[in-house]
Order: structure tokens, then C-alpha cells, then sequence
């Protein structure tokens, strides 16, 4: 797991590379922990079974990669290199 995280936070920036993408990502990823938190508290915890792998990813993404990156000041270091909002620059 630990290797997903580096490999994972090490292509942030790449990945990450435009305002319109990082605007959307500080606004959806405290939603998505919300909702998640939320609906964890309130319902019992199910079984997943398959796609396992895609959860992993996307749930590591919202509670770990992006609050990484934004704490390591990544975020504000892309946001800043984007340009405007109608940049399509990177993905």
C-alpha cells in the first residue's frame, strides 16, 4: 500500500495541472468525505466484493493523495502554474 501512495502522490502534479481540475477536486473532495463519513456512520458497513481495486484508488485519493497534496502545498503550487480557469492544460 505504501508504494501505491508514493507512485500514486509522485504523478499528482502531472495529472493535476489545471485550475478547472484542482478547483473541482477542492470543492468534490470534502463533499465525497462528507457524504462518505456520513453514510458510513449511518449505515453498516458492507462487503465489497470485486472492483476492489477501484475503490482502493478512489478512496485513497480523497482521504489520503489529495489532502497530501494539498498540505504539502502541491495544490497551491499547481493552481498557481495553471493559469485561468479555461486552461485545458493536462488532463
Amino acid at each position: 500500500m505504501t508504494s501505491f501512495l508514493a507512485d500514486q502522490f509522485g504523478d499528482y502534479p502531472r495529472v493535476h495541472g489545471n485550475r478547472t481540475n484542482l478547483m473541482i477536486h477542492a470543492v468534490a473532495v470534502p463533499l465525497f468525505d462528507l457524504a462518505v463519513v456520513g453514510t458510513l456512520a449511518s449505515v453498516a458497513a458492507r462487503s465489497w466484493v470485486g472492483a476492489v481495486n477501484a475503490l482502493t484508488r478512489i478512496f485513497a485519493e480523497q482521504f489520503i493523495t489529495f489532502p497530501r497534496f494539498v498540505l504539502s502545498g502541491g495544490w497551491g503550487r499547481a493552481y498557481r502554474a495553471a493559469g485561468g480557469l479555461s486552461d485545458r492544460g493536462g488532463p
